[in-house]
């Protein structure tokens, strides 16, 4: 019994197959390169999606950075309080989750595509009337 075990474990480190197919017998090579080529496909989308996410992270990270520094301006120009200075800065925050929550629904109803370009329009409308 010992030398059957022993003859099984040479079988295997020589490579002729996986030990569940019979001696002499080997998978399809073609199964096998589409298998990795599938892997590395799923592999590489969650390599891109991790980099999206992050980029997201930082970006929310920089928009905190940029509030920080307006809020000094903000108490100076519009003589805010604690109070007044906190809800300010909160009620960005908040609209940033809205404007997640509301870009998802409407993604869901006009489509990525058409989302995308509407918010575009609407935040070069904004820009422009900020800037004048």
């Amino acid at each position: 019994m010992k030398d059957h075990i022993h003859s099984g474990k040479k079988l295997a480190a020589k490579g002729s197959g996986p030990p569940h197919l019979p001696s002499g017998t080997s998978q399809n090579s073609d199964t096998e390169h589409s298998t990795d080529a599938k892997s590395q496909h799923v592999h590489m989308f969650a390599y891109v999606i991790t980099i999206v996410a992050s980029f997201g992270g930082v970006l929310f990270g920089y928009d905190d950075g940029v509030i920080t520094v307006a809020e000094l301006f903000l108490k100076k120009d519009f003589a805010l309080n604690a109070t007044t200075e906190e809800l300010a800065i909160s009620a960005v925050l908040v609209g940033a989750i809205l404007g997640a929550f509301i870009g998802g629904k409407l993604s869901n109803a006009f489509g990525r595509k058409k989302t995308i370009i509407g918010l575009a329009l609407l935040f070069i409308v904004g820009a422009a009337l900020t800037a004048a």
